[in-house]
């Protein structure tokens, strides 16, 4: 009995490990809905717009994304107003968060960005999920903030060395349970 809890025990885990690390992606986010819209068009690679809350295409380690952010709701007086935001992107343990975008104006009379920026990420990311946060306040107050997990392309070489590890584990498992029995 002890013996084939054991087993399926070490079964379970793995599939569990396996399971976690080849994940999908997931959808957007955007609180409150309609507050604020975004696109990223990657050169090379996919159009990414965060209203769609579908699951996202893969992207490419190395690209350019054209992006656009604007908010709607607001009618910014002639004298203007105060806003501020940012963006960033949460990477998996152990590569460091960066931020990507921020910004601050006490006296902002437009309600639309534009831009272009350029990325090239060590191969050690392929297949990995990572989150592009944002949010945007409107004179001190936040206005919208939202998330988008995107998958990159390929296969993690950790991966590739987990799955291994987790093999051979239970393979050390088996061969341990069966000497015991002899």
């Amino acid at each position: 009995m002890r013996r084939q809890f054991a087993r399926w025990t070490s079964l379970g885990g793995a599939l569990f490990m396996l399971a976690a690390l080849t994940a999908g992606p997931a959808a957007a986010t955007i609180n409150p809905p309609g507050n604020c819209e975004g696109t990223g068009d990657f050169t090379p690679g996919p159009f990414i717009d965060a209203a769609q809350l579908q699951p996202f295409p893969e992207i490419p380690l190395k690209a350019s994304v054209s992006w656009e952010g604007a908010v709607n709701g607001v009618t910014p007086p002639p004298e203007g107003r105060e806003i501020s935001g940012s963006v960033a992107v949460d990477f998996p343990f152990p590569v460091p968060n960066i931020t990507a975008g921020d910004w601050f104006d006490e006296d902002a009379t437009g309600t639309s960005s534009r831009g272009t920026y350029t990325y090239d990420l060590p191969s050690i990311l392929s297949g990995y999920d990572i989150v592009v946060v944002g949010s945007h306040s409107e004179s001190g107050s936040v206005w919208c903030s939202g998330s988008v997990t995107l998958h990159f392309e390929g296969t993690s070489p950790l991966l590739i060395g987990t799955i291994v590890l987790t093999v051979v584990s239970i393979v050390g498992v088996g061969v341990a349970m069966r000497a015991r029995q002899l």
